[in-house]
C-alpha cells in the first residue's frame, strides 16, 4: 500500500521501518507502471501517421512529408514566376528537396512499409470497437 502523504511516510520509517520499506518498494512499482501507462496513453493520443511522418528540414524546422511536398512545389513555382532566384532561395529549395528525397527513400524501405501496415491495422481494429 503506497503512502498517502510525506508525513505518513516519515512516521512509518520512524516507527515501523520494515513495513515502510515494503510500502516504498510497492510505491516504486506503481510509479513505474503509472509512467508506462501515461506514455502509452500519450502515444495513442498523438496518433502519428507513418505514411506522413514528420521530418526536420535544416534551418526551416519540422514538417510533415505531405506539407513539405506542397511547400516545395509552391516555392519552385513562385521562383519560376518571378524569374529571379537568389542564392538563399536556391539553398532553401535544396534543403527541402534533399530532406524530401531522404524521407521518401526511408519510407520505401520494407521496414517502414511494415510500420505503415501495422499502424493501419491497429487503426482499423480500434474503429471496429
Amino acid at each position: 500500500m503506497p503512502f498517502k502523504s510525506d508525513r505518513q511516510k516519515r512516521w512509518m520509517y520512524a516507527n515501523k521501518p520494515e513495513m515502510a520499506k515494503e510500502w516504498s518498494a510497492k510505491e516504486g512499482e506503481e510509479n513505474f507502471n503509472d509512467a508506462v501507462e501515461r506514455v502509452i496513453q500519450q502515444t495513442e493520443r498523438t496518433k502519428v501517421d507513418p505514411s506522413n511522418p514528420e521530418v526536420h528540414v535544416p534551418g526551416l524546422g519540422v514538417w510533415t512529408v505531405n506539407t513539405l511536398k506542397e511547400s516545395l512545389v509552391n516555392h519552385i513555382e513562385e521562383v519560376g514566376q518571378r524569374g529571379d532566384a537568389s542564392k538563399s532561395q536556391h539553398n532553401v529549395i535544396r534543403a527541402k528537396l534533399d530532406t524530401l528525397l531522404k524521407a521518401e527513400e526511408e519510407m520505401s524501405n520494407p521496414t517502414w512499409k511494415g510500420k505503415v501496415t501495422k499502424h493501419r491495422r491497429t487503426n482499423d481494429r480500434s474503429k471496429d470497437i
